[in-house]
């Protein structure tokens, strides 16, 4: 299943702030339309309510693609939540022909 959560960004053209909804989780067995949007960049993207323009949103993401066993975790480079994920995905078992 996919997930969204919701954030504060400042648009990088009129330095408005706004509210916008950003993937945390995608999992295209479940949500198959958004394996070409996370190729196109689409997924990273918000446009500004006030100005129309697409401001890059940096986030976490889980991307998951079972038939072609890959796994893709963005982070913001916290390193000691990055080590509790891999020691859960080890211990969960099943995950050893994922990329």
């Amino acid at each position: 299943m996919s997930e969204k959560i919701t954030g504060r960004l400042r648009c990088s053209k009129c330095g408005e702030g706004f509210t916008t909804e950003a993937w945390s989780s995608i999992n295209v067995a479940t949500d198959p339309e958004l394996k070409a949007k996370v190729i196109s960049g689409e997924v990273f993207l918000a446009e500004c309510p006030h100005c129309g323009a697409k401001t890059m949103m940096q986030h976490q993401l889980l991307y998951i693609d079972p038939g072609e066993k890959v796994i893709v975790w963005l982070t913001d480079g916290d390193l000691t939540l990055e080590r509790r994920m891999r020691e859960l995905f080890v211990s969960d078992g099943g995950m050893e022909d994922y990329t």
